[in-house]
């Protein structure tokens, strides 16, 4: 079927992806040049909105464990991690590794949403990632890259993770995001942000 082009949306493109001012007319030419798309084009459908998404967690302290967080990135898929702000009844220690160290996978989804407002229903685009957490009886070992104090439940723990990104642009290798808490039978909650970069 053929995609019409003489609607607004090509020009509303080009002038937020080159900063081009005043309205943008476009007409067909005679010429057939290859091209590359530039934006991730949403399938086709309207004006490109970056993918970003927050998701959030509860995890009510158990006995003997403790806390774990796990997100997988799939094969051709980015995640730039953005912001992360968590706290725990009890104080101690967020463990966090970059790879595939926990003993089990986690059960429990983030409950998790596009942040520009967008639902995530089969008949639109879905974030790429589902991130998940539980207790277990044992967290991370040795296996971490940054350990991040929680002096309590009234000063929580804001942190910055843009520097981190997960993934990979092949077509067979997943990345990792590993967390836990230090502290056996605390209650961990809080909010994780991320932007998703997808391979079309």
């Amino acid at each position: 079927m053929a995609r019409p082009i003489q609607t607004p949306v090509p020009g509303t493109l080009l002038r937020n992806e080159f900063g081009l001012r005043g309205r943008v007319e476009l007409q067909l030419g005679e010429e057939i040049i290859p091209v590359v798309n530039v934006a991730d084009l949403a399938r086709g459908a309207g004006v490109p909105i970056e993918r970003t998404v927050t998701g959030r967690f509860v995890s009510n302290g158990v006995v003997g464990e403790y806390f774990v967080f796990q997100m997988v990135v799939p094969p051709s898929t980015l995640v730039r991690l953005g912001h992360l702000h968590v706290w725990a009844d009890t104080a101690g220690t967020l463990k966090m590794h970059l790879g595939n160290a926990l003993a089990a996978t986690p059960a429990s989804k983030l409950t998790i949403r596009f942040s520009d407002g967008r639902l995530t229903v089969p008949d639109f685009i879905n974030p790429a990632v589902f991130p998940t957490f539980d207790t277990a009886a044992a967290g991370l070992g040795n296996d971490c890259e940054a350990l991040y104090g929680i002096a309590s439940a009234d000063t929580p723990l804001d942190l910055d993770l843009s520097h981190v990104v997960v993934g990979s642009d092949d077509n067979s290798s997943y990345g990792f995001v590993e967390m836990s808490y230090t502290i056996a039978n605390a209650k961990v909650q809080g909010t994780l942000t991320w932007k998703e970069y997808v391979a079309g």
